[in-house]
């Protein structure tokens, strides 16, 4: 059965070759540790591990949410460097397959402990005094620290989900983006630890989809990782507003297109009928509120008419349409 895990050196995000990878390829290195660590899980997953043959840079770029171009950049950049051909340079000294021998260092401890504890009990002068003491606890304290010591999982219980490691590199490229300062500490290795125990199905993909859509959002960027890993998950369907709803969504609209308005409509018929008929009446073009429309002279007209009185046809057979109707308007070239 092929390991489903494979081992990651202290040094490796610290190593100056990520430096001179970046620079040859003109990329964060941020990007450059990406696609390397992308690149162990698939030679670890390999029939023969330790190779990435087949490797397709465009389904590297998507699962990264990065374009193809910088991908390719940063393999040529690699190869000679970490990559010979098909396979990773240093996979065999770093990936070795092999036990770690955790199961003689686990007992080798227990030993050096009890060793130190029998010391102790003989420094304290007999096993006597040392049960006498041990009796003074009472049940309630011993059950009190028990619950302690389970309610507070160490560090490394709780950056053992291999998710962690890609995940913090997403809020750091996120944090790039943007073009603000990254911090990170325990506070936010603690955020993300909770929200990848309660959320197990979470993939990279839909994280960095949460992370680009907050991107997209006017939130404050410069918040720290911690402030808002706990909701990021409100992105999945798209940017949210500042009162936390889908962008767009208010007054109307929905992603910036507006609704039809009949009444809107129904008034520029009217103000268009209007127009038209003072076109008619006076011989000169209107002149919008707004500035808009030719401006031309008015040419006398000649065509009896009963004063003040649009002629009968106009916008519909209606003679009631009077002068006094086109008052706030602007007719160029009369008085």
């Amino acid at each position: 059965m092929a390991n489903i895990w494979l081992r990651l050196y202290h040094d490796m995000p610290n190593d100056p070759k990520w430096r001179t990878i970046a620079r040859a390829a003109k990329q964060p290195i941020t990007v450059v540790i990406a696609v390397y660590v992308h690149l162990l899980t698939i030679a670890s997953a390999a029939v023969e591990r330790g190779f990435v043959k087949g490797l397709d840079s465009e389904d590297l770029a998507s699962a990264l949410d990065i374009d193809s171009e910088a991908v390719d950049a940063v393999l040529s950049a690699m190869q000679g460097r970490v990559i010979e051909g098909e396979k990773l340079s240093g996979w065999d000294n770093r990936q070795a397959n092999r036990e770690d021998g955790a199961a003689e260092r686990a007992k080798a401890w227990r030993e050096k402990k009890k060793a130190e504890k029998d010391q102790a009990n003989a420094a304290n002068g007999s096993r006597t005094q040392t049960n006498a003491n041990e009796r003074k606890r009472t049940p309630d304290k011993s059950r009190e620290e028990e619950i302690n010591k389970e309610q507070k999982p160490s560090r490394d219980k709780r950056e053992s989900d291999p998710r962690h490691v890609p995940f913090k590199l997403a809020c750091e490229m996120y944090a790039t983006h943007k073009g603000v300062i990254f911090v990170w500490d325990g506070g936010e290795a603690k955020q993300l630890s909770s929200l990848l125990a309660a959320s197990p199905e979470l993939t990279l993909q839909t994280f960095q989809k949460c992370l680009n859509n907050r991107a997209k959002s006017p939130v404050p960027h410069g918040e720290r990782p911690r402030e808002w890993l706990g909701t990021v998950l409100r992105y999945q369907e798209g940017p949210l507003d500042q009162f936390g709803k889908p962008l767009g969504a208010g007054n109307g609209t929905t992603q910036g297109n507006h609704k039809p308005n009949a009444a809107v409509d129904r008034q520029r018929i009217t103000h268009d009928a209007i127009r038209d008929a003072a076109r008619r009446r006076y011989g000169a073009a209107v002149v919008d509120d707004d500035g808009r429309g030719p401006s031309i002279q008015a040419q006398p007209d000649t065509t009896p008419r009963d004063a003040g009185c649009v002629p009968p046809g106009v916008g519909g057979d209606c003679p009631e349409i009077r002068s006094d109707d086109f008052q706030g308007r602007t007719l160029e070239g009369t008085p």
